[in-house]
C-alpha cells in the first residue's frame, strides 16, 4: 500500500488505477524454450486487475489486505463492488495514507559502513538494474534502502521501494 500511495503522489502525469490484494499466488517464469515469460499467477492477482478497473478511485484493496494494514494505513470506506468473475459484491476498502505512529524512534540520518553493498547498488543504478534485499529481521535492510533511493535520486534516477512478506514456508 505504501507503494501505491507513493506512486499516485510521484506520479502525477499518467491517470492510473491499483488495485491491492492479499494472498497466495505464483510470481516467476512460465513458459517453454520457445516462448518464457516472467509472470504473476493466482486468484488473488486477477482480482487485483479487477479492482484497478473500478472507475473513480485511485487505489482499492480487498478485505485481506485491509486487515492486515489497518494499523499501519488510514482507510476511507467504499461501496460494495461487483467485480468480473465474481458473483458477490465484495467489500473493498481505499487506502489514504500512512499512520503516523507515536513514540515511533526518530530515523537516523547517519549510514556508516557496508561500503560492499553501497559499491553494488550504485552499479546497478548505472546498468539500471533491479535491486533487491533480503535479510534477517534487524539486519539493516530499511537503512539500506533509504540510502539506495536516496542515491538513485540524487543521480537522476527514478526509485520506488516496497516490501513483501512470506505468508509460509513449504
Amino acid at each position: 500500500l505504501g507503494f501505491a500511495l507513493q506512486l499516485l503522489n510521484e506520479i502525477t502525469y499518467v491517470k492510473m488505477g491499483i488495485g491491492v490484494t492479499t494472498g497466495e499466488m505464483f510470481c516467476g517464469c512460465v513458459g517453454n524454450l520457445g516462448r518464457r515469460e516472467y509472470a504473476f499467477v493466482g486468484d488473488d492477482i486477477n482480482m487485483a486487475a479487477r479492482l484497478m478497473m473500478v472507475g473513480g478511485v485511485d487505489i482499492l484493496c480487498d478485505h485481506a489486505t485491509y486487515t492486515s494494514a489497518i494499523g499501519s494505513f488510514d482507510f476511507n470506506p467504499h461501496d460494495l463492488v461487483l467485480v468480473k468473475g465474481r458473483e458477490e459484491q465484495m467489500e473493498v476498502y481505499e487506502p489514504v495514507s500512512r499512520k503516523l505512529v507515536e513514540n515511533q524512534a526518530q530515523w537516523n540520518p547517519s549510514f556508516v559502513g557496508r561500503v560492499e553493498e553501497k559499491r553494488k547498488i550504485i552499479d546497478c543504478l548505472y546498468n539500471k538494474s533491479i535491486v533487491a534485499v533480503s535479510a534477517p529481521e534487524g539486519y539493516g535492510k530499511s537503512r539500506l534502502l533509504q540510502y539506495s533511493s536516496e542515491t538513485a535520486r540524487k543521480l537522476g534516477f527514478s526509485s520506488f521501494a516496497c516490501s513483501a512478506s512470506k505468508m509460509h514456508q513449504q
